[in-house]
């Protein structure tokens, strides 16, 4: 089944100072913690978890004037990134509902060698306020393929000059 950990649990760690615990109505288990962007703090919340594939899951109270619009969420086992992704704080989660709470997966499925799960939420590069709430892992089946990478696509990149579009 899922496992879930929030904000203030021993799995949950912050660094560096503008942390502000808040008890924003709708927040998981009651409370969350917000931090002003560009103070190079970051919030973690870390799972022992067996070797397996997993899709990872973070909620948070939208606000629209104040929330970041591109928390950066980054999801790692051990110190090695498996995913990231800027997430819009702004608007709601609402990928998935457990626990009395509404998600949104972070990036895509995520496959672990059985090394910790580490998910992170830095302020850095975020354009208003970040807020760490909680975080949920489920188990999931293995991604299956095809898989296609386009030109247009994040996983496409190049180097070099002389490239140009083109639409033959």
């Amino acid at each position: 089944g899922p496992c879930s950990a929030e904000d203030g649990e021993s799995s949950y760690v912050q660094s560096g100072g503008g942390w502000v615990e808040g008890t924003a109505s709708g927040a998981y288990q009651g409370d969350d913690r917000a931090n002003a962007p560009g103070g190079g703090s970051m919030a973690s919340w870390t799972f022992g978890l067996p070797a397996g594939n997993y899709e990872v899951y973070a909620t948070w109270v939208p606000a629209s004037s104040y929330r970041a619009s591109n928390a950066p969420f980054t999801v790692l086992e051990g110190s090695t990134t498996l995913t990231s992704e800027a997430i819009n704080q702004q608007i709601a989660p609402n990928d998935a509902s457990d626990d009395g709470a509404v998600w949104e997966q972070i990036g895509t499925v995520v496959t672990t060698s059985g090394g910790p799960l580490v998910v992170r939420l830095s302020d850095v590069g975020a354009n208003n306020w970040v807020v760490a709430d909680g975080i949920r892992v489920v188990s999931a089946p293995p991604p299956t393929g095809p898989w296609y990478v386009d030109d247009g696509d994040l996983a496409y990149v190049e180097s070099g000059g002389g490239w140009s579009d083109g639409t033959a």
